[in-house]
């Protein structure tokens, strides 16, 4: 069975660009967030950080919708864990961004 869990977050305001869709920096970190806490949960509830984090920016991200980070365990070992991602538009199911993240276990 794969294991994976997904986490939404609303686009706010304070997250825009000049374009009015969401801000790289802020797409980042909420895969850094999501695949991050997926980490923490594969590891044991142990402490993890990110060591590395590759994202693919497909489609903008409009205002007034809600994106749906899914994590998937992609390697699992005793010290390093990988994760992957997707995010979807929670409106209309419309794939995004990928990410590939790499997670140190350190508790």
């Amino acid at each position: 069975m794969e294991k994976s869990i997904t986490v939404g977050f609303p686009v706010q305001e304070c997250q825009l660009n000049e374009h009015d869709t969401m801000h790289a920096g802020f797409i980042a970190a909420a895969f850094d967030e999501a695949l991050g806490i997926f980490a923490s949960l594969l590891s044991g509830g142990k402490s993890s950080v990110s060591i590395n984090i590759s994202l693919n920016y497909i489609k903008p991200i409009p205002k007034d919708d809600t994106i749906m980070i899914t994590a998937k365990a992609t390697s699992l070992g005793r010290t390093l864990i990988t994760v992957s991602g997707e995010c979807i538009l929670k409106s209309n199911g419309l794939l995004t961004n990928t990410a590939l993240a790499t997670f140190a276990v350190v508790g």
